[in-house]
Order: structure tokens, then sequence, then C-alpha cells
């Protein structure tokens, strides 16, 4: 956390908003082509890790199940990230889509990372009416920085450098962090935390 929990307790106290972080168009449409498809029209094991997992996709069972037992298309896939803050009314208006849509949630077993497809496919057609910010998402993650990272994963882990790339975004989380290559990077934050922070002033993430 990058702010403190009074601040945290003040900025929901006065806002009847959720917060998520949906794709933009042009993304949607790239992830359309190829990606999302292969996410849910696939067969993935729920434990990736185990031995028949590995066998699953060395001796390419999941393609040969995956045209014999093909699965039904989802209309409107979207994505997006799979942390956010909901409201209460965003909140009961999910869990209902779910219970009178059980097809819905069933179909998402056995996807991948179907976290990140299942709640955003039923907000995005839902945004204005129950008053969710799409593109804010109070979160700074990340998949970009000012300077140079040799790693292939992302998210990037964050460190001191990072620090003032950070600290005034409309965030009140960063991810990620670890240790002990963050460690003078949460120092730096502690050392703020609860420091006079205005996040509907500060700067977008995006």
């Amino acid at each position: 956390p990058m702010r403190s929990n009074e601040q945290f307790d003040a900025f929901f106290e006065h806002t009847n908003k959720s917060y998520v972080c949906l794709e933009g168009q042009k993304f949607h449409d790239e992830q359309m082509l190829h990606a999302y498809p292969l996410r849910v029209s696939y067969w993935y094991p729920s434990n990736p890790n185990n031995i028949m997992a590995h066998l699953y996709y060395k001796l390419h069972i999941r393609e040969v199940f995956s045209r014999i037992c093909k699965r039904q298309n989802i209309d409107d896939l979207w994505g997006g990230w799979s942390w956010f803050s909901w409201n209460k009314e965003l909140v009961v208006f999910i869990l209902n889509y779910i219970d009178n849509h059980p097809r819905f949630l069933k179909r998402f077993m056995y996807t991948s990372a179907g976290d990140e497809l299942i709640f955003n496919t039923v907000i995005h057609s839902h945004i204005s009416d129950l008053n969710v910010e799409p593109y804010m998402p109070l979160r700074f993650v990340a998949w970009n920085l000012k300077r140079k990272v040799n790693s292939p994963y992302r998210p990037y882990t964050l460190n001191e450098e990072d620090y003032d790339e950070i600290i005034n975004k409309q965030a009140f989380f960063c991810r990620k962090v670890n240790l002990p290559e963050s460690e003078k990077l949460l120092d730096l934050i502690d050392n703020q935390r609860g420091q006079y922070f205005d996040i509907q002033t500060a700067e977008h993430l995006f």
C-alpha cells in the first residue's frame, strides 16, 4: 500500500463508484484475433503444474481433446485487470448475474486466466448504469517502466529507481514488490505514507 488506512477509508467514504481497468478497444481487437479465443476454446487443466498436465501439453492432448469436445463461443468476450475495487451495487450485480446465468460461470471452467475475462466481460456492457470507472483501477502495476528492465517477465518488480514514477499516481497500491530488490522502495513509501495526498488531482495512471 502506498497510502495510509485513513486516506484509503476517506476516499471510499466519499465515492459510490467502482474502479476497474478494462482493456482499450485497440488492445481488445488484437487479443480477439488469437489470444482470447485460444484461452477459452481449449480445455486447460485445473492444476497446470502436475505431471499429468505436463503430459497433456507435451503430447498435444489439449489440441486433440479440444477438437473432439468443442466449446461454445462466449459472446462479447472482454478482458482487463483482475485487481479492482467494487462498490456494493456492482458486487450484488455480479453475484445475481452468476446466479441467473449458471452456464456462464461453468463456461469459464478449465480456461486460461479466466479471472481476467469473466468479470470484465459482464462489466463491459454495464459501465454507465453501474457507475464504473473503467480506466482508473487505483493501482500502479509495472507493465511498463521508464527505466530499462532486463526481464522477460511482467509485471516487473519495482525498486527505488521507480519511486518518482509511481508516488504521484492515482494509486493506493503498487505492484509488484519483492525483497530484497524492493526493500529501499518500500522504505521510501513507508516514510511518506500519511502525508497529504489528493488522489483525485493526482497524475493519471494511463
